[in-house]
């Protein structure tokens, strides 16, 4: 399989001067910013476009990342609710006995041991 063949204008830059080794050929890269799909919900809207806006002041965003980046948006949208959700409820979940989650006074030697105690 090997290496994936640095791009021409790298070539360049570095010095690379034999006709042989440059693609003159080579399709260029699309240049601006991503543009974000419809499906998306208002704060994964807000992530996307500071995302995006930061690759862009980077000088290697792309609008070939749209989707990309709108998947990045929407999981750290997930990241932020889930985390909510864990630091108000705690971090439960529900078996055949029931609720379980450890045990209040934390005086257990591990956690391993926490959770094994509240069954």
């Amino acid at each position: 399989m090997g290496r994936k063949p640095r791009p021409t204008h790298l070539k360049v830059v570095t010095g690379e001067q034999r006709p042989s080794r440059i693609n003159k050929e080579e399709p260029p890269v699309n240049q601006g910013l991503a543009v974000a799909p419809a499906w998306r919900s208002g704060r994964a809207a807000e992530i996307f476009d500071r995302i995006s806006a930061i690759l862009h002041g980077m000088g290697i965003a792309s609008p070939d990342d749209g989707h990309a980046l709108a998947l990045c948006a929407s999981r750290l949208e997930e990241v932020g609710i889930l985390t909510i959700v864990a630091e108000d409820e705690g971090r439960t979940y529900t078996r055949e006995g029931g609720l379980r989650s450890p045990c209040a006074t934390r005086s257990c030697a591990t956690p391993k041991a926490c959770w094994q105690s509240s069954a």
